[in-house]
């Protein structure tokens, strides 16, 4: 194959569909497998993360119970403490000064000694108005009243309960307690006061620098009883917040708020929900991990692919094109025999049977050619026994010469009448549309030839408007109906009958109706010929004797489409009336 032609090959379109094809075909299973693998290695990475999360939040949650009980355990000790009793009763019979500062020491010995929390404030609340008791951290149940923790239910329902305030733009946490005496010989004890320990939210709910794996941390959100933020150990978007205080995340689960993480407990000890926001990166960095190799491995498969359809598509297109050159040769008239594409497969099937049919063609032209030169010859002896028209119009102007000389200008109108008919009949000098008017004119014509036939027996009335004689019309199509008009309604009728020709325009239609009152049709008779007239074929002997009617319609029907043709309507001694539709065309337009 020549320079030229592996061109044409290498640019031909069926290589590009067999390279984009079969990209297509191995692209999607492809990439469906990258997408599952790509799915379950980032599920993985999300479980693992998740897990992690989950075991930071398990571990804080746990720091902070230790936390209060820790503090259960100082405030247990405060509230049994001698000291503390004696100078809420009165049992050292000092004055309410000394008392007060007895108390304050024993409160400050104590809190040092835990140094594992830092504690804000303690203060001991007498409920004995008889012993008063002054001090730093001491003070008359009055003094609590004033403060914003207290409220006599919440001193009722049990031995202690936690509260926040915001003080000095900290949040406090208290621990309030009450301080019994106890009497050992009637078996019972008396509430003679408060303790109320008070802890630095910031100290009590730091997370310090806790941090996950690969540097994850947390900040903390804690809402209290009421539903309201209490405490959060860094700024928080107000979605997130919206969503903690909303009360829609379950406890115990993860929801993925753009790049965090929220996770929701309780600490039932205290009557809080505590929020736990982490930060999501380690996920999205486990997620990146896993996608460079599997995007790497897909396009080094991909470049594999494109490189296997091209070599397949070129070696495919270049013996496919070869047999389409032959083709092209064959249908320019070049039928020279060529050299066969060789191969087993199907385009070397096509391709000897190609080349068979080629000789075949050659065989047949040669065979054919001779045959078209013995036909011509047969056709030049025919056309010498052929009658041309212009015979039948010079005789036909020899005879009304004659008449004229004779003086019979009967015939002499007669002979220029059919003279007319025939040139209009035959097409000479007319297309396939003329005018209404001309159409008329050969309808005037005919019916001077019938008359002269027939007598007196019918007249013919015409009613069409000047506007629409330049209406253009199908050529030829009112003879017939006339005709069937005057030979089928008017003749076996056995007086004098009428024609009427008329045309009117609706909308964008023609309407030429041709009504006579002739004999007319019984409805079978009318229903048989419109099923005629409507057949698709019709076999021989199958016509009721109205082939022009037919011939007229199917004209019409095939010429401007199946909304227009002839419509029939009849009754029996009444006469009949054929309505002609046809698309309203102006001269000078086309249908």
């Amino acid at each position: 194959m020549d320079k030229t032609l592996r061109q044409k090959v290498s640019s031909n379109s069926i290589f590009r569909q067999l390279v984009v094809n079969s990209l297509i075909i191995s692209i999607i299973p492809i990439a469906l497998g990258a997408a599952i693998i790509f799915r379950i290695f980032s599920g993985m990475s999300r479980e693992i993360a998740r897990s992690s999360y989950e075991q930071l939040a398990t571990q804080y949650m746990f720091d902070l119970e230790e936390k209060i009980s820790q503090a259960d355990v100082r405030l247990n000790h405060l509230s049994v403490d001698s000291v503390i009793i004696d100078g809420l009763t009165g049992a050292d019979k000092v004055n309410p000064i000394v008392a007060g500062t007895n108390i304050t020491d024993e409160l400050t010995k104590i809190l040092q000694l835990n140094s594992g929390i830092s504690y804000h404030n303690c203060m001991v609340y007498s409920l004995v108005d008889s012993v008063p008791v002054y001090g730093r951290y001491a003070a008359s149940i009055k003094e609590a009243e004033r403060e914003g923790w207290y409220r006599e239910d919440r001193l009722k329902d049990g031995e202690r309960f936690y509260y926040t305030i915001v003080k000095d733009n900290s949040t406090i946490f208290s621990v309030v307690r009450e301080i019994r005496d106890i009497d050992a010989v009637n078996l019972k004890s008396n509430v003679i006061g408060y303790i109320k320990l008070d802890l630095n939210a910031k100290n009590f709910f730091k997370t310090g620098n806790r941090r996950g794996d690969e540097g994850t941390m947390f900040e903390v959100l804690v809402v209290g009883r009421d539903n309201v933020p209490a405490y959060a150990t860094g700024e928080l978007s107000e979605e997130l917040t919206k969503l903690v205080l909303s009360g829609n995340v379950e406890p115990q689960t993860f929801v993925e708020v753009d790049d965090k993480l929220l996770y929701v407990t309780g600490l039932d000890s205290i009557d809080c929900k505590i929020a736990l926001v982490f930060d999501n990166k380690a996920y999205s960095t486990r997620r990146r991990k896993v996608f460079f190799p599997v995007a790497l491995t897909f396009l080094l498969l991909i470049v594999a692919i494109v490189l296997l359809s091209y070599f397949f598509a070129k070696q495919f297109s270049k013996r496919v094109n070869i047999l389409v050159d032959k083709i092209k040769r064959v249908k320019h008239g070049n039928f020279d025999e060529t050299e066969p594409i060789g191969g087993n497969d199907e385009i070397a099937e096509l391709d000897n049977a190609f080349l068979d049919m080629q000789k075949e063609l050659n065989h047949l032209i040669d065979k054919n050619y001779i045959q078209t030169l013995i036909n011509k010859e047969y056709e030049l002896k025919n056309l010498q026994l052929q009658i041309n028209p212009h015979f039948l119009y010079n005789t036909l102007e020899s005879i009304s010469s004659l008449s004229a000389v004779s003086g019979n200008f009967e015939i002499c109108e007669i002979c220029e009448k059919l003279g007319e008919v025939f040139r209009y009949s035959l097409g000479r000098n007319y297309g396939n549309y003329v005018s209404l008017a001309q159409e008329i004119k050969h309808i005037q014509n005919y019916v001077y030839i019938q008359k002269i036939r027939f007598g007196d027996k019918f007249e013919v009335y015409y009613n069409i408007p000047e506007k629409l004689m330049n209406c253009q019309i199908l050529r030829f199509i009112l003879q017939p109906i006339v005709e069937n008009a005057i030979i089928h309604g008017i003749i076996p009728k056995n007086k004098e009958g009428n024609i009427e020709i008329s045309a009117t325009r609706s909308d964008s239609n023609l309407i030429i109706t041709v009504e006579d009152d002739g004999v007319g049709m019984t409805k079978e008779k009318e229903n048989e010929l419109k099923e005629y007239i409507h057949k698709e074929s019709t076999l021989a002997g199958d016509d009721p004797g109205s082939i022009g009617v037919r011939n007229v319609h199917k004209r019409i029907e095939l010429t401007c489409g199946p909304n227009y043709g002839i419509e029939i309507k009849t009754m029996q001694n009444k006469g009949s009336r054929f309505e002609i539709w046809l698309p309203y065309i102006e001269r000078g337009n086309k249908l």
